[in-house]
């Protein structure tokens, strides 16, 4: 009983998201080790590459290639927050951004979009539609 006692929320979803990465992985390390084709061996990598970088963001680099306003100096938070939108739009996954008014959420989710935009545009050779939805005060329009 004191064991369980001792277990703080954070603790447990920290062994719980410990457990679950360790087994994701070593399920795709093993997946890796059969002789599939390419294509799996590829999703079996990106696989690994994903839950490691979801375990600990701060390994993902997100490439700016977006010229920002001389005007414009990013705060750490900021440009973590543009790395976490970064991390979740490599992964094709969803999010939001949510802390006290006027940190910055429009400007590092701008920010991002217009990154995105910019890498379709350079990759593709059509003009590709990036579906987005910004919630912001009106004052911000």
């Amino acid at each position: 009983m004191q064991i369980i006692k001792s277990i703080t929320k954070e603790s447990l979803r920290d062994v719980s998201m410990n457990s679950l990465s360790n087994l994701i992985v070593g399920v795709y390390t093993n997946i890796a080790k059969v002789n599939f084709s390419p294509a799996l061996t590829k999703i079996s990598e990106e696989g690994i590459e994903f839950i490691k970088n979801f375990k600990n963001t701060s390994n993902f680099k997100y490439e700016l290639t977006v010229p920002l306003s001389k005007d414009i100096e990013l705060r750490s938070y900021q440009i973590e927050g543009i790395t976490w939108m970064g991390f979740l739009t490599r992964y094709n996954l969803s999010g939001a951004l949510c802390d006290d008014m006027g940190l910055g959420k429009t400007l590092q989710t701008l920010v991002v979009l217009e990154n995105e935009y910019k890498k379709m545009i350079e990759t593709s050779s059509s003009r590709g539609y990036l579906h987005s939805l910004i919630v912001c005060p009106t004052t911000l329009m």
